[in-house]
């Protein structure tokens, strides 16, 4: 960002953090469920990735194959890691497994209540932007959604600003609210 801008617009408005103190009990829960955050954003980063790869097979049929992809990962890239063996078998097991996400049930399960506390604490009580880490906890709930409320969020966002209208999960139709000026 803009240093000069960020500088005055933080004489503007700036946040209020809390400032609490932690039990060293409290200190290792909070550890642990950062750990679990930046795994699971990890897993959830690769995913993403692995999708864009497939995307692109299909469009231009360059014979991607993912363990294969992932074998060269460790013969040297920037992104070798623990997960490499996994996403291998992942792969190898199920070469059209519908997300790589999957192949972490376990740990998305026993851990993604762990990112969301981490996250909403982080927030509420250090108003830290952490951006790469919100939009991967993002990305695991839109792709293991039925609906997809943030995008009902942004029809709601335009109906706000411009009257667009909305459609509704509930009900046929289209619809607009009677919202107040915003100025």
């Amino acid at each position: 960002m803009c240093r000069p801008e960020r500088l005055a617009n933080s004489k503007v408005f700036q946040p209020k953090a809390d400032s609490p103190k932690y039990s060293p009990e409290e200190l290792k829960e909070m550890s642990e469920d950062l750990f679990w955050s930046a795994a699971l954003s990890i897993i959830a980063s690769y995913a993403q990735m692995f999708q864009c790869l497939r995307e692109l097979d299909r469009q231009f049929d360059f014979g991607l194959n993912l363990p294969a992809t992932i074998a060269t990962f460790r013969a040297g890239c920037i992104l070798q890691g623990y997960l490499l063996s996994p996403m291998t078998k992942a792969f190898e097991k199920d070469p059209n497994l519908p997300s790589l996400m999957n192949a972490f049930e376990k740990e998305l399960g026993e851990n993604f209540g762990r990112f969301k506390r981490c996250m909403a604490n982080v927030l509420s009580k250090t108003n830290t932007a952490v951006p790469v880490m919100a939009a991967s906890m993002n990305y695991i709930l839109t792709m293991h959604s039925e609906n997809v409320p943030s995008a009902q969020c942004v029809a709601l966002q335009r109906d706000v600003f411009g009257r667009h209208g909305f459609k509704r999960l509930d009900k046929e139709g289209a619809f607009n609210a009677q919202w107040k000026e915003l100025q």
